[in-house]
């Protein structure tokens, strides 16, 4: 799929309502000339309403014989209309595949997710997942299912990350990313634990200013953008990243709005904010939802490193007693916004609240998102939404790419992973 985007940039901000006019031309000069505009963005391969249960058979076998989450993962929306039949030709389907807090985990995480209840007992069940090559297996065959698909992130990518990321400065992280398509983030705490420079050194790529070129390759940088619309230059007040990407796909569309933690101050050393100010979450939206509609963005979704959670016995696609500031943001952004996808509370949750979905995924790769969203043709507003968390199997087979990817940096941090650097020759005690 071919998008085409608008980012709002310090100095490459492009005003899409000055340029609605000539694009208005154009269209219609093509469509004299016999030629479909934009041709080359595909129509939807296939009927995400009629089968929302894609991808299923990927899943280990044995979910099938346990209770897991009730009424296949849909999130508490409009269910009646869920499989009503719709005339694709009326409608655009969007696929979002979202992650959160992934912290740089390329290689197996010891986690477990519980991934139902027995039907005897009501006890969890659990599974080992996640696994940066299964993710990408995961994001690749859904991403095959529908062309209008964007993967992106709630942010902690990096950060807080394993040896075989954290040694090479979390370039091996981004270049899996890379190959998974992520497209936006939003900049979690840990993104600015090294500081902004290193951070758009991460965007931008080059080599480490002290370290130099690391591994066999050169770093290239990210070709996902960070998106960050509360961050801003404490001096001048401007964003430090854009705030939004407005993207333009058959004809409608998209924005993308980033927001960061506002509390990151507290939590990241003052070295790595320095000269920056975090400003409100919930007012940061509202003023960017403002904008967005008033450049005719009907469709708007938030990534925001802020989160909540729901109780202990929850599963993950529930939502069973939420708690937490993501709720009062929500409540006080702007309804206009269709979906939340959040994160920092390594926690999974897929709920509605006010109209919105709002998702969080976990974190190091164990859960994936899911979010689907039925267009209008005519008026570009979405009128159908749904949600589900999947759980990242290892039943499925590795993406090449990362698992190269993975291999290559596992040999070449051994040398360091593997060096003793003492010995215990009496008994040990832990605890207290």
């Amino acid at each position: 799929m071919k998008k085409v985007s608008f980012d709002e940039a310090s100095g490459k901000h492009i005003h899409i309502m000055a340029l609605g006019v000539t694009l208005l031309v154009f269209l219609m000069l093509v469509s004299i000339a016999g030629e479909a505009p934009f041709a080359d963005i595909q129509n939807s391969g296939s009927n995400n309403v009629s089968n929302f249960n894609k991808f299923d058979k990927a899943i280990n076998s044995y979910e099938k014989t346990i209770e897991l989450n009730p009424h296949d993962s849909l999130t508490r929306y409009n269910r009646a209309c869920a499989y009503s039949p719709i005339n694709k030709m009326d409608v655009i389907e969007v696929q979002i595949l979202s992650i959160n807090d992934f912290h740089g985990q390329l290689e197996l995480p010891s986690s477990q997710i519980p991934m139902g209840r027995n039907n005897k007992t009501g006890a969890f069940i659990y599974s080992n997942s996640g696994g940066a090559e299964y993710l990408a297996t995961y994001i690749n065959r859904l991403k095959s299912e529908n062309p209008n698909t964007f993967v992106v992130s709630a942010g902690d990518s990096i950060g807080a990350s394993p040896l075989i990321s954290a040694y090479f400065h979390d370039e091996p992280t981004i270049k899996a990313l890379n190959i998974m398509g992520l497209e936006f983030s939003a900049v979690g705490n840990h993104e600015l634990d090294k500081g902004l420079e290193e951070l758009i050194r991460i965007q931008n790529g080059g080599c480490h200013p002290k370290d130099g070129c690391l591994g066999n390759s050169s770093f290239e940088g990210a070709n996902f953008h960070f998106l960050a619309a509360n961050i801003v230059n404490e001096s001048t007040n401007a964003t430090v990243f854009p705030a939004y990407n407005v993207t333009y796909v058959q004809g409608v569309l998209i924005g993308f709005i980033g927001v960061a933690l506002r509390d990151t101050p507290a939590i990241v050393r003052p070295s790595g904010v320095k000269g920056l100010k975090f400003l409100d979450e919930a007012e940061t939206i509202n003023k960017y939802v403002r904008k967005l509609k008033g450049m005719g963005v009907k469709t708007i979704v938030v990534l925001i490193h802020d989160g909540g959670s729901q109780s202990a016995d929850g599963l993950y696609n529930e939502s069973l007693n939420m708690s937490g500031p993501i709720l009062d943001v929500v409540k006080l952004t702007d309804h206009a916004v269709d979906v939340f996808i959040t994160g920092h509370t390594h926690k999974v949750y897929n709920v509605l609240i006010d109209g919105s979905i709002v998702t969080e995924a976990y974190a190091q790769g164990n859960v994936l998102t899911d979010i689907d969203l039925v267009i209008s043709n005519e008026t570009h507003a979405v009128i159908e939404k749904r949600a589900r968390n999947i759980v990242v199997s290892r039943g499925i087979p590795k993406y090449s790419g990362v698992a190269k990817l993975v291999k290559e940096y596992k040999c070449l941090v051994a040398p360091t992973a593997d060096k003793v650097i003492g010995n215990i020759t009496g008994k040990y005690y832990s605890g207290t």
